[in-house]
């Protein structure tokens, strides 16, 4: 059921998922894939009203069905803030970038 809080989970390596059904595992992937619609995010009509209020007020329609392709290269600093595209995070400085088990974590992150 949707709450509007974060979710938490607690992930554990199980035994035996080393090589050989040993417990030496090096290697873990977690994929975590979290699905939006435009829907969660919202555009005026007129696109040079930024805010809702904005929009309102000038009679215009405020709705997530005016975000189309004009925004697809918008990122966070943008007029609506959208993720940018395909990240590489340091995992607030887990990682730094040196390659191999230090490289940079790549999000799968498609805003088209």
């Amino acid at each position: 059921t949707p709450t509007g809080h974060e979710v938490m989970v607690n992930v554990s390596v199980p035994t035996g998922a080393g090589a050989d059904g040993g417990d030496d595992a090096s290697n873990c992937v977690l994929r975590i894939r979290y699905n939006i619609t435009t829907a969660d995010t919202r555009v005026c009509q007129d696109p040079t009203l930024k805010t809702r209020q904005e929009c309102v007020a000038a009679g215009k329609i405020w709705s997530a069905a005016f975000l189309n392709a004009s925004y697809n290269n918008n990122d966070l600093t943008d007029d609506p803030p959208l993720p940018n595209q395909n990240p590489k995070v340091d995992m607030g400085g887990l990682l730094a970038g040196t390659g191999g088990t230090n490289s940079l974590l790549e999000l799968a992150v498609n805003t088209n």
